[in-house]
């Protein structure tokens, strides 16, 4: 037979063809396929340390093929050049293939709260246990890192310290077996310490992630230990994922109380530079008499020098000093003597197999587990390759006994172990078993076809699989609406473990549509979704979409001669393999991967197109489409999907999907601030939820048309809602729903200016919350109702009250609402540079969260500041630079908005009336215009709440002056026009005056000083000074005197001139 790596480069240059571009995510698919469906051929590839899986979707990958001059990149897809490719020797590709194909796949596996392994047999290490204990206690070290390859017990020396007694508040425990993405790890993570955070949710970004995780671990006193670290790099040492070289480079930058150790096979390339708070270790083999310990322990015994020699053979690896030691003994109650053994033919033999292999610890594990393979009874070697076709779970006697062809006994397992070809770990009074990887993957070598064995375990694993604890209308909601409620009975992913060995058991014997109608029906999948282990539904949808699409394929091709009943079971395969397609979307859609997302939907809608009564797994498929297209930002695209998913839904009658489809159009058409459309889908909510009797979400609902209401500024709307929504939650007796309802009623009669009723309010939501971080965003809001009440000093004890709850748990943006409340009231107080101080820190903290919302906030506020202490210039900055902020979120605070813009346009008047009584015209009309333009980007609502339309006038009136003396009298005489206008359906006299002046002085300049009647400067002054006197605006009147004096001079009527010219006092 050819060389593997002839028949790999055989294999590439087919997939290839004539294609010269082709979808990276395809080929990298396609290739693992066709090598997987030949498991000869994969197992010589991974004999050859060849055969690595591949990184599904990651086109950085095949960076190595641009390098070389064979492809190049296009958008998304990788474009390559076949004949340069198929030109390559193969030994070239060999070494393409290395770093085209990662070692590891990117799938989430981390375990956290994982037990540690076993210490039990640990031997010897005093040197190193010393050295890291000392690291552990200094003060500086904030990192420390045990690097070896493997087989040296990095992890178990890591389980040697983890059980020592220390001062650190809290230890975890978090083993990688692969890649796992930073934001898994993150929420894993969260969920460990959620107790005490509990301000994140499934959208924070890695850094977002990242600032929370170092705040928490810099405020409490943890040991983090990260086992197998070198799951997460690449063959450059590189993170796969950026997040983690972030995190770990800002934890060294931070004063933190805790601290991380890790374990790695390689030292991370990130981390190479010298630091006094990170701390190495380079872990090698066992000093001789470490390792005549280990094997004394082992039952091995000779003198001194025999076992010192028997160490230094394998340098004192003691993986393989445990694995020899199962190999010398011939029988399992046999005890060695290691002189005599040096003497025979088992020295020789061992000589054989490890000493040419010195320096190459997996080589020489490889040829001790063949020849400890040989020793075993057949009927213990064929229960040790049984046991191999377990993928996740641990092996206890049952699961054991599961797939024996005969029985057991826990004996028989613990002869295993001693051989050291299982690990054992009591747990909870039982023996536990698992496999070393590289064991593992010896065995899976040698198992060959264990079909039996595997239907053995799925019967097994049926029979222990945890169920959901959902009933059956939950299931069907949760299964086919992807209505997701949490389970009782399932948390995390150990709890589902049997359900994902089913499934790759099905896998890999073929039966396709069992693997993932197992894991789709039963709702593991959906519990996958809600858990967020996307990465887990990728690795597992992706690899089974091949073989299944070829299978489905084929019977496609050979419809015609299918009978009725086969071509029914066919549609219902076709059924299962669309909803597979979608599942994969949705996973893609959470780990931001759009476009494939984007197809993978619009295949599902195709087959249910093609297959009779799927109208409902159209619809889903619909507004799964929207929801991707909503996520990607194309919302016209994502309303028009969702739209026609709820129609097939009224038209099915299908009220719950009707609903999902509302709520999905309010998502979409909230992410883009179209909150007004929302006002009448919320009305159609609340008939459906009035329909199924379903009170508690009728007034949930209730709940956030009232919050809708306010955020287009309606807050007298606003507030009916609340109060029929707190009628409903009384009746029902739900607390929680009631301090929602009284908090949100509160803020709706502050931003309406009923301060006393608002505190009331707030005041009763804080006495029925006991969720502390709750009651700590009321204080925030019972803050902003004493601020409008002029009551500053008390508002500044209740933000000191929710900061204080806000950093005991860890909510930095939390903080900085409350800090900028502090500001708020120091400002009201004329404590100007304490009050700058405190937004400089909100400000910070909302930067570092990228909460842009937040920032506009405070920067509109340090704005007044700037504006009460007369440094306009500043001001009107701070005021440009929040709205700048602001106008990069759809969805943004619109009432800051329009706060920022009335302060801003307030601003510019103030400094456009300085510049033109200073005479300097041109100044002023730019700051009038800047003035006029901020209050027309002032809508809705907020225009009555903030006075814009007077403001509008001073701005309209002051750009019409300064117009007027730099000679533009046609822009000036529109802008008066303008002005009257407003003023006359406002009511407003003094303007409707001052209009009429600015209109009179325009024609007087222009010489239009009688005539046409309707249009002159005497028509205009003669109004404005019939108004100015009625009102008793003295210097109004002279203005106008004054100009009515120029007119008559200009007109040469002298005595009608000096007339007005001497009662204007001129």
């Amino acid at each position: 037979m050819s060389k593997p790596i002839d028949r790999l480069h055989e294999l590439v240059c087919k997939k290839l063809g004539g294609n010269h571009s082709v979808d990276s995510v395809q080929l990298v698919s396609e290739l693992e396929s066709e090598i997987e469906a030949d498991p000869q051929f994969a197992g010589l590839l991974r004999t050859n340390h060849l055969m690595i899986q591949i990184n599904q979707g990651d086109a950085q990958a095949f960076q190595t093929l641009v390098q070389g001059g064979i492809a190049y990149f296009g958008g998304n897809h990788l474009h390559l050049a076949p004949e340069q490719l198929t030109e390559l020797e193969p030994e070239k590709l060999e070494e393409i293939l290395k770093q085209l194909i990662p070692k590891l796949t990117n799938t989430k596996s981390i375990s956290l709260g994982h037990q540690p392994p076993n210490t039990s047999g640990f031997q010897g290490r005093l040197k190193e246990i010393d050295q890291l204990k000392q690291g552990l206690r200094g003060d500086r070290i904030r990192l420390v890192g045990i690097v070896s390859p493997v087989g040296y017990g990095k992890s178990t020396l890591t389980a040697r310290i983890y059980e020592e007694p220390s001062t650190f508040e809290q230890k975890l425990w978090i083993t990688f077996n692969k890649p796992c993405s930073f934001s898994d790890f993150c929420s894993g993570l969260l969920d460990k310490i959620g107790q005490k955070v509990n301000n994140i949710n499934n959208n924070c970004n890695d850094e977002s992630l990242t600032n929370t995780l170092i705040n928490f671990f810099s405020n409490h006193s943890f040991l983090l230990v990260l086992d197998n670290l070198e799951s997460l790099l690449n063959q450059e040492r590189q993170f796969i994922d950026i997040g983690y070289q972030k995190f770990l480079l800002q934890w060294l930058e931070n004063q933190n109380a805790s601290t991380i150790l890790f374990t790695s096979r390689e030292q991370p390339a990130a981390l190479k530079q010298v630091r006094n708070d990170l701390q190495w270790l380079q872990l090698k083999g066992m000093t001789d008499d470490d390792g005549i310990q280990l094997l004394t322990s082992q039952e091995i015994t000779g003198s001194y020098w025999d076992l010192q020699r028997f160490t230094q053979i394998v340098d004192g690896h003691p993986l393989l000093l445990k694995l020899a030691a199962s190999w010398l003994h011939d029988r399992p109650t046999d005890t060695a003597d290691v002189q005599h053994i040096l003497n025979e033919r088992d020295l020789n033999l061992f000589e054989e197999l490890v000493g040419i292999h010195r320096g190459d610890p997996e080589a020489s594990i490889g040829k001790l587990l063949a020849s400890s393979m040989e020793r075993l009874t057949p009927r213990l070697r064929e229960l040790w390759l049984n046991l191999s076709v377990y993928k996740y779970r641990s092996i206890d006697l049952a699961a054991a006994q599961a797939v024996a062809t005969e029985s057991i006994t826990d004996t028989d397992l613990r002869e295993l172990a001693k051989r050291s070809l299982l690990e054992e770990q009591k747990s909870q009074g039982q023996w536990q078993y698992h496999f070393l990887k590289l064991v593992k993957d010896f065995a899976q070598q040698q198992a060959g076809d264990r079909t039996e064995a595997k239907l053995r375990a799925i019967e097994y694993c049926r029979s222990v699989a945890k169920p959901s604890g959902w009933d059956e209308n939950e299931a069907m909601i949760v299964i086919i609406y992807r209505q997701i409620s949490k389970p009782r009975n399932w948390k995390n992913q150990g709890d589902v473990a049997e359900y994902l060995e089913i499934f790759h058991y099905y896998y890999e014997l073929g039966e396709y549509a069992s693997a993932f109608d197992f894991l789709w029906s039963t709702g593991c999948d959906a519990f996958l979704e809600l858990r967020g282990y996307n990465s887990i539904r990728v690795e597992l949808y992706l690899t089974l979409k091949q073989v299944w699409a070829s299978e489905i394929s084929h019977l496609e091709a050979h419809l015609n001669v299918l009978s009725a009943e086969q071509r029914n079971t066919f549609d219902f395969v076709q059924t299962l393999f669309a909803e597979m397609l979608n599942c994969l979307g949705t996973a893609y859609r959470y780990l931001g991967k759009y476009v494939p997302a984007i197809d993978l939907h619009s295949q599902a809608l195709d087959r249910f197109r093609k297959i009779e009564n799927r109208d409902r797994e159209q619809a889903v498929s619909l507004n799964n489409l929207g929801k991707v297209y909503s996520a990607q930002g194309e919302y016209q695209k994502a309303v028009d999907s969702i739209e026609e998913a709820r129609e097939i839904f009224h038209r099915i009658n299908d009220a719950l999907g009707e609903f999902l489809s509302l709520q999905d159009l309010i998502d979409t058409d909230s992410a883009r601030g179209e909150h007004q459309k929302n006002i009448e889908r919320y009305k159609s909510l609340l008939t459906l939820y009035r329909q199924f009797g379903d009170r508690l979400q009728e007034g949930n609902t209730l709940n956030k048309l009232g919050s809708t209401y306010q955020k287009i500024g309606q807050y007298q709307d606003a507030v009916e809602p609340h109060l029929q929504a707190l009628k409903i939650f009384q009746e029902l007796d739900d607390k929680q729903g009631q301090a929602v309802s009284w908090h949100r009623l509160g803020d709706a009669y502050e931003a309406f200016g009923r301060h006393q009723e608002a505190i009331d309010a707030h005041q009763q939501a804080f006495q029925l919350n006991d969720n502390r971080l709750e009651q700590a965003h009321t204080l925030c809001g019972l803050g902003w109702d004493l601020l409008s009440s002029g009551e500053s000093e008390k508002a500044i004890e209740t933000y000191e009250q929710a900061i204080a709850i806000f950093r005991e748990l860890g909510d930095r943006q939390g903080e900085a609402n409350a800090l900028n409340g502090l500001g708020v009231a120091n400002a009201n107080l004329g404590n100007y540079p304490q009050a700058e101080s405190y937004y400089r820190e909100a400000l910070n903290i909302h930067r570092e969260f990228k909460n842009c919302d937040g920032e506009a906030v405070v920067c509109n506020n340090l704005g007044s500041i700037y504006e009460a202490v007369k440094d306009y210039q500043k001001a009107i900055e701070s005021y440009q630079q929040s709205l700048q902020i602001s106008n990069g979120i759809r969805d943004r605070d619109l009432n800051n908005d329009a706060k920022t813009r009335n302060n801003l346009g307030r601003v510019c008047n103030l400094m456009g009336q300085i510049y033109y009584n200073q005479r300097q015209y041109q100044q002023a009309a730019q700051f009038y215009q800047q003035a006029l333009s901020a209050f027309e980007g002032i809508q809705g609502a907020f225009r009555i709440k903030y006075r814009t339309q007077e403001r509008e006038v001073t701005a309209l009136l002051g750009l019409g002056n300064a117009k007027h003396f730099l000679g533009q009298f046609s822009e000036a005489m529109n802008l008066h026009q303008r002005t009257l206008e407003i003023s006359r359906r406002l009511g407003d006299l003094p303007g409707i005056a001052n209009a009429l002046l600015g209109l009179a002085d325009v024609y007087c300049s222009l010489g239009n000083y009688e005539k046409p009647d309707d249009k002159n400067a005497i028509k205009f002054y003669e109004e404005a000074l019939s108004i100015f006197r009625e009102l008793g605006a003295k210097q109004g009147e002279t203005r106008v005197k004054l100009g009515l004096g120029k007119t008559y001079h200009s007109l040469g009527q002298l005595q009608e001139a000096i007339k007005y010219l001497d009662e204007g006092g001129s």
